[in-house]
């Protein structure tokens, strides 16, 4: 069954404002060949196909004489464009993360105006490592949810990271054990299997036995077992053998 066009009628995107289906782009397929006739904030009137609109990739007329794009290549306009492709635009490559998800970008960021407005509450990307990460995963993007952070700063902010409470303060585990020196896989697999907070961080990690001639250790043990599941197998197949033989 196809599915049907989204109605943008009156919506708008960056510059543009879309006014009315004027045909069909034939060498897109699906809804994402729907053309819009729309209205430029400069006056002027374009075409735009919907996807387009949609992820963010076309939001001026494309005169350059009236709307000069200092920030079109920059990092920041990037990272603006990628976070309402990846929450507006089904067909985004993160589309399941996100807008599936319910993630949502404040209208303050979308239509006209939103870079400005975008750029106004977060400032420019401070560089290439950085990209937006929100603070509360359970919100949309923002003003006061987002920020410019690192690959590891986000990874210690994921959904399935783990926290600690620390002096009222909500932490990350993985940023604590990086400033006390404890091991974050032993913490982490306390706390996973029911342990308290303070038992987790603060009982010490038990020592291993040294494997010794009198008290063997686990590896140990498991080779001992392969070996003689070895000599099992062994054993059976030279008795298939001769068995086979005998008939």
């Amino acid at each position: 069954m196809p599915v049907k066009p989204t109605d943008l009628s009156g919506r708008v995107f960056g510059q543009l404002q879309a006014l009315s289906r004027v045909k069909r782009d034939r060498h897109a397929a699906g809804p994402r060949n729907v053309v819009w006739h729309c209205l430029c904030s400069c006056g002027a009137e374009t075409t735009a196909r919907s996807d387009k609109l949609l992820s963010g990739r076309t939001v001026t007329c494309g005169d350059h004489s009236r709307h000069p794009p200092p920030y079109r290549h920059a990092l920041t306009y990037g990272s603006w464009r990628g976070m309402l492709w990846r929450c507006h635009d089904p067909r985004g490559k993160n589309w399941r993360l996100y807008g599936s998800r319910g993630v949502e970008v404040c209208e303050r960021w979308t239509g006209r105006g939103g870079f400005e407005n975008f750029f106004s509450d977060m400032g420019p990307r401070p560089s290439a490592q950085h990209s937006i990460d929100r603070l509360d995963n359970n919100k949309g993007y923002e003003p006061g949810n987002c920020r410019w952070a690192t690959r590891i700063e986000q990874r210690r902010n994921q959904r399935k990271s783990l926290f600690l409470e620390i002096d009222g303060e909500r932490v990350s585990l993985a940023e604590f054990c990086e400033k006390t020196g404890r091991d974050y896989s032993v913490v982490a697999g306390r706390l996973k299997i029911g342990w308290s907070q303070e038992d987790a961080i603060s009982r010490p990690v038990r020592q291993k036995a040294k494997s010794t001639g009198e008290k063997k250790g686990s590896s140990d043990a498991q080779s001992e077992l392969e070996r003689i599941r070895a000599l099992n197998r062994d054993r059976q197949a030279r008795w298939r053998m001769k068995k086979r033989k005998l008939k």
